[in-house]
């Protein structure tokens, strides 16, 4: 004759180790994740950082090597140091939490978007030809300076290149984003 008490004694300590396993399992994926957003997402604009960015960019740079089209778009938020001397860095935060929006809002889901420090902001355009890129960026420029802000318009300059075969690395295409936007700048 089986010891019923032994017997339920011993399933319920299996339940609750399995329960208490879930349990820490639920609870490590949660902070796994958090800490994942934390180390990939940018806080105050909530795009991806630059860290995400990059990696990002490092695979579809691979991707081109390969055939696949790339163009990448850096923004720059004009005299955005005048905006935290003169109007807070409140509203300097503001200010990039606004661009953000806009900007996330025109990027297409294949592609991404993030702050890649400051007041820039890169765009990683999958399959996309200079052209479409240089529509998106113009776009994305006057959704902005359309957007009141309480002490006037905020402008933003933009740089596109686009992959070309035998670059060698992310960085070069970057290189020339970044020639293509201080030309903006400086015109």
């Amino acid at each position: 004759e089986p010891n019923w008490t032994l017997l339920m004694a011993i399933v319920s300590a299996y339940l609750a180790v399995s329960i208490g396993i879930a349990t820490l399992a639920e609870v490590l994926h949660r902070e796994r994740h958090a800490a994942q957003e934390l180390a990939l997402i940018d806080g105050l604009t909530g795009l991806p950082n630059r860290r995400l960015v990059e990696v990002a960019l490092e695979r579809e740079f691979a991707a081109a090597e390969r055939g696949r089209g790339l163009t990448v778009v850096i923004f720059d938020l004009d005299h955005f140091k005048q905006v935290n001397d003169q109007q807070g860095h409140a509203s300097g935060d503001m200010t990039l939490q606004v661009f953000a929006r806009i900007l996330a809002t025109n990027t297409r889901t294949e592609n991404l978007s993030g702050r890649f420090g400051g007041e820039e902001f890169v765009s990683v355009l999958r399959d996309t030809d200079a052209d479409s890129a240089v529509n998106f960026a113009q776009r994305v420029l006057d959704q902005m300076r359309d957007r009141r802000m309480r002490w006037g318009t905020q402008t933003v300059s933009a740089g596109v290149a686009h992959y070309q075969k035998g670059m060698g690395s992310f960085e070069l295409l970057l290189g020339e984003a970044d020639r293509a936007l201080y030309r903006a700048k400086n015109g």
